[in-house]
Formats: structure tokens, C-alpha cells, sequence
């Protein structure tokens, strides 16, 4: 079976973008016609941007506090509809058989392709996700939220590059399932420095759209390769197929 990577590249070919669409679902924000139908939301923002899309992220936090049953079925419908990857963003980051349980939930049951993960707790925490040879797991590595310079700018060298550099070495011994989350707001040199650190791990980027992060910022960094996950820009516009085709004409490949 190809490995995460190897179908990145391959629907990265056939869709000629590099746009992520993230479903964030918040009740409270859908539009009035939807009146709290979190399902018939989503499933319309599957269906306008399913030819753009070379994945979809669910934000498991949303439908955890919704219903689980919710996320197994808009992977299902995802699947019927288009042959996007799917990335449960959870963030998971626990030891033995705890980590085991989460890769066994997300990837057995809920059925995702690739999972978000914190490396806090060290090797041993994601090696359970690592284990399964056909799934990817995406490792926090210089996020994009304002407070992540709290930890991840400390220390010589800084905690984000030595996270990198830490992937760079599992990465050799699980080829095509490590990869990197690494915000678009993040500045040039430290962008530069995770390529320079883990110069042949993919990245899964947030932070473009809401957060203020630039596309074009990006393309500069040369040897990065990354898919960019844009998720209220596109759910609360006016007109999503629309403002998801602009993002996808940014992120054109290169």
C-alpha cells in the first residue's frame, strides 16, 4: 500500500494545488439556513470544494464536543465524494497504551489518513501512530498561534528546530510517515531553519487565512514542501467554492 507521502504527491499532481480545507464546525457561526444542522454544513462545503481540496482536516475538537458519530460520518462522506486525505487534527501526545488507543481510534476506527501529534512526552509517544505504515503523523513542530514563541523560540537551539531535527532522524527509520506542522505566521528564518534541519519532511501548514499567515512567504523558502490548511476563511465566506478556488489558484504548484 503507497505510504501518506507518496499519495500526497500523487493527488498534489492530479489536483495541481496545494490546498487543505479545514472543517472547524462551530454551531454558533453556521449560517442561519443551516439552523444548527452541523452535517448538512459540512456536507456542502465537501461538495464546493471537493475538485479544489487535496485534503480535509477535521478539527476532532469540534465534533468531540458535538458527536463522535458526526466525524465517522463526514469521513464516509468525504470518501464517497472524493479522494481527498484526510487528516484528524487532534494533537494527540500520551505514552503506552494510551498512545496505542488514540492510533488505533483514529486510524481503525474513525478511518483518518493522518493524524496531528505532540512530541512533548518523546519517541515513545508517537511510535504507536508510527506503526502503521500506510498513515501519516504530523508532528508540532513551530506552530502558529501567538503564544507558541512561549516554548517553542527557547533555548539554543530553539525547541522547534530541535524538534525538527529529532523528526529528521525518525523519518529515517519510518519513510513517508513523518511530517511537520509549521505555521505560515512563523518568520522566514525559522522557516528556513526547519528545512535546513529536516530537509525532507513534508509540512502541513496553518495559519493562512484567519491568522494573517502569507502563501507567498512559503513559496520563497526553497526545499519546503508542505500542503496549507485554510479552514474559517473558506467555511464562514459568503460564497466557500469561491474563496476555496482563489486560495487553490495561491497555492498553485510551482
Amino acid at each position: 500500500m503507497e505510504g501518506f507521502t507518496t499519495r500526497f504527491r500523487s493527488l498534489r499532481a492530479r489536483r495541481g494545488n496545494l490546498l487543505c480545507v479545514g472543517l472547524d464546525p462551530e454551531p454558533a457561526s453556521l449560517p442561519g439556513r443551516y439552523a444548527g444542522d452541523v452535517f448538512a454544513f459540512v456536507s456542502d462545503i465537501i461538495r464546493s470544494t471537493r475538485d479544489k481540496a487535496l485534503a480535509y482536516k477535521l478539527n476532532l475538537a469540534f465534533f468531540e464536543m458535538l458527536d463522535l458519530d458526526l466525524a465517522r460520518s463526514v469521513v464516509r462522506l468525504i470518501r464517497s465524494r472524493s479522494d481527498s486525505l484526510i487528516v484528524a487534527d487532534a494533537k494527540r501526545g500520551d505514552i503506552g497504551n494510551s498512545a496505542a488507543a488514540y492510533a488505533r481510534a483514529v486510524f481503525e476506527k474513525l478511518e483518518c489518513d493522518a493524524i496531528t501529534v505532540s512530541p512533548y512526552m518523546g519517541f515513545e509517544s508517537l511510535e504507536p501512530f508510527l506503526s502503521y505504515d500506510d498513515r501519516g503523523t504530523i508532528v508540532l513542530c513551530r506552530t502558529s498561534n501567538p503564544g507558541a514563541a512561549e516554548f517553542q523560540l527557547c533555548g539554543d537551539p530553539p525547541l522547534y528546530a530541535q524538534v525538527a531535527r529529532e523528526a529528521a532522524v525518525w523519518a529515517e527509520r519510518f519513510p513517508e510517515r513523518i511530517w511537520l506542522v509549521v505555521g505560515a505566521t512563523a518568520a522566514r528564518p525559522e522557516l528556513e531553519r526547519i528545512v535546513q534541519e529536516a530537509p525532507h519532511i513534508p509540512w502541513l501548514v496553518p495559519g493562512v487565512g484567519a491568522q494573517g499567515g502569507q502563501t507567498e512567504d512559503l513559496f520563497a523558502v526553497r526545499g519546503a514542501e508542505f500542503m496549507v490548511n485554510v479552514s474559517r476563511a473558506i467555511l464562514y465566506a459568503d460564497d466557500p467554492a469561491a474563496v476555496a478556488a482563489s486560495y487553490a489558484s495561491q497555492l498553485a504548484v510551482r
